[in-house]
């Protein structure tokens, strides 16, 4: 049930002694992990996937009538051709998209068939028709760092991931799009033609859906229902801050995600980051630092290939490295003070996804990355990777926010999974907690940012306008970010709150999502929409200062 802030309660003093006890035993845990020849061995969790959607990549039928996937996949050594898994990203150009898919090819066809995708600039005006060859990519099981992922019962067909940016798109304009086979008209197959809009919708409201923690469990289904029917026609964007498919070493659990999203992702862009059960994971050379960073559960043994490969967010091309050297080298820089490098920033350890023949995709970067898009400006970075003031993140971060122009990007949106502030008795006393706040606060103080949005624990939270645990009043032109925790896409409640604080304001267990609206340049409106009923449950406003 919802709850709003009472106060201090007896109840909750002692659920917080006894969250005392158990945190101080897996922080003593996680000390002796760094010692541990095998660190993931002491947090590993039960990786099977029950309760998700069934083995050939439909609804169990428990939840037939909300089945939202459009592609059925075979897998098998009979496997038929199929095309599926389309979606949209952006880039830092609003005349241009990212599409992504997956094709099986036929048994008998190589696994490198090409594609492109043919589109329509103007959906209304068919004399103008364009064609883009795709940069093809697959993944394999030598790739996967540890177990269960590198197992061969658990890895599975990933199909060939296609990558194409449609350029010469108008802002504000429907397009059509269509991916097919390369030597293809169109009438050997039936192609779905899909339609989104380049930029954004300019005739209503601007808006944004936020969440995280989804998978392809029955609430993600129950949530995707209500996207489906009514959010994909209102909003711009999906903001999808950690924790995607949670495949955690199932090759077929991204497949069923993939397609699962489709409905809505192939009309608006799907932009995520990573969370531990996406990129996280044993021997990453990068990991967070700080004191107590709690492990909490890894990719199973993906070192984030899946992840890497199957999305393609925006680089800044000040900021870029292509392999865990260049990465080291950046850091040097870094530190020296040196940092703008020459290179740009494509990914993290995973130079094998840079096709060398396809010069015409844009630098991609999964891990820390930032876009304008109407009237905000977004930020995404990795709780999962160093942020510490000698980082490289830490450094990007900074200079990104001391670049936005307020005039035009009126409200700055953060996107990370693990919170800052939290009031469940998983978080609110590990040291990981505090130790992100001292790090990040200052900065998101510093350039005014409206609204921080997490995952990670699976409930919903809502702060008031919050600078170092007091409310604030930015309309007086006080700075403080209100902090939500949306980690309800769909993966199941795991924790009970404790203390609640004056600065916590809304609280509920319910699956679902935030729908985000710019109502002028001073005030966002926010509503979280609970997914069984598709019911409002909680509204707020964030208004700034002229």
């Amino acid at each position: 049930m919802p709850m709003q802030n009472k106060g201090r309660t007896a109840a909750g003093s002692a659920a917080l002694l006894v969250a005392a006890v158990l945190i101080a035993i897996l922080v003593i845990a996680e000390a002796k992990r760094f010692a541990s020849p095998n660190p993931l061995q002491l947090f590993k969790r039960d990786h099977r996937n029950s309760g998700e959607l069934s083995a050939d990549g439909w609804v169990t039928e428990r939840e037939s009538s909300t089945k939202v996937t459009t592609v059925k996949t075979q897998a098998t050594g009979n496997q038929t051709y199929s095309l599926g898994e389309v979606h949209l990203a952006l880039t830092h150009d609003p005349t241009q998209m990212i599409v992504q898919f997956t094709v099986f090819p036929n048994a008998t066809e190589s696994d490198y068939v090409p594609h492109k995708v043919v589109y329509y600039p103007d959906k209304d005006d068919l004399s103008n028709r364009k064609e883009v060859i795709t940069s093809m990519y697959r993944y394999n099981i030598t790739q996967m760092c540890g177990d269960p992922a590198n197992k061969p019962e658990n890895f599975g067909n990933p199909g060939t991931i296609h990558t194409a940016v449609l350029t010469g798109l108008i802002p504000g304009k429907a397009f059509n799009y269509q991916p097919r086979r390369f030597y293809e008209d169109g009438s050997a197959y039936h192609y779905e033609t899909f339609t989104a809009v380049a930029d954004f919708n300019r005739t209503r409201p601007y808006s944004a859906i936020l969440f995280g923690d989804m998978g392809t469990h029955g609430e993600a289904v129950n949530n995707m229902k209500h996207l489906v029917n009514k959010y994909v026609n209102e909003a711009n964007l999906v903001l999808h801050v950690g924790d995607v498919a949670y495949a955690r070493g199932k090759t077929e659990t991204w497949t069923k995600f993939m397609n699962m999203i489709q409905p809505v992702a192939s009309r608006i862009p799907w932009m995520v980051n990573c969370g531990n059960h996406d990129c996280l994971y044993d021997g990453q050379p990068f990991q967070p630092n700080w004191l107590g960073y709690f492990w909490a559960g890894g990719d199973g043994g993906e070192c984030a290939v899946p992840y890497n490969a199957r999305f393609h967010m925006p680089a800044d091309a000040n900021w870029t490295v292509a392999t865990d050297a260049d990465l080291r080298a950046l850091r040097e820089r870094v530190r020296n003070k040196n940092i703008r490098p020459s290179v740009p920033y494509h990914q993290v350890s995973l130079s094998s996804q840079i096709d060398p023949k396809n010069s015409a995709l844009p630098p991609k970067n999964n891990i820390f990355y930032s876009f304008n898009h109407g009237p905000i400006h977004y930020v995404m970075i990795s709780t999962e990777h160093d942020m510490t003031e000698n980082s490289v993140q830490y450094a990007w971060l900074e200079a990104d926010l001391a670049k936005v122009n307020r005039s035009e990007q009126h409200f700055i949106v953060v996107g990370m999974h693990r919170p800052l502030y939290d009031v469940t008795i998983c978080g609110e006393l590990l040291p990981e907690t505090a130790g992100m706040r001292q790090i990040l606060e200052p900065l998101l103080l510093k350039y005014k940012v409206d609204v921080v949005v997490h995952g990670h624990y699976h409930q919903y939270e809502r702060t008031c306008a919050l600078a170092k645990e007091k409310c604030v009043d930015p309309t007086k032109g006080e700075a403080g970010p209100t902090y939500l925790i949306v980690g309800t896409g769909g993966k199941a409640t795991t924790c009970p709150w404790g203390v609640v604080p004056e600065w916590s304001k809304y609280l509920a267990f319910q699956f679902g999502f935030v729908q985000l609206t710019v109502e002028s340049p001073y005030k966002l409106t926010g509503q979280f929409i609970e997914s069984v009923n598709g019911t409002v449950i909680d509204t707020f406003e964030i208004v700034r200062g002229n």
